[in-house]
């Protein structure tokens, strides 16, 4: 159960990864203009995974994953369900 501070930290880090300073810094480095469409951030115990909606560019699906997590297979699942769960909401 993840209290309200923890929440509102995951947002303004979803928000920094994905449209803010970090953001624009990770892409000067790639040299890309491309929108970022997702995140991801390495802790000790836990992976953070961002995903920005394809739709809606202020949706964001946060995922906080055990660190054994097989990401590759999460991401690509995660992008799907997240697909799905818009097109039921009208957004696709």
């Amino acid at each position: 159960h993840l209290n309200q501070e923890h929440l509102d930290a995951l947002c303004a880090t979803a928000a920094d990864m994905l449209s803010g300073e970090t953001a624009q810094r990770i892409s000067t480095v790639f040299e890309g203009d491309a929108p970022i469409q997702h995140a991801i951030i390495f802790e000790r115990v836990e992976v953070g995974l961002f995903l920005k909606s394809l739709h809606a560019p202020n949706e964001v699906l946060c995922c906080a994953c055990g660190a054994g997590i097989d990401l590759v297979s999460f991401l690509r699942l995660a992008r799907h369900l997240f697909a799905d769960f818009e097109s039921c909401l009208g957004a696709a």
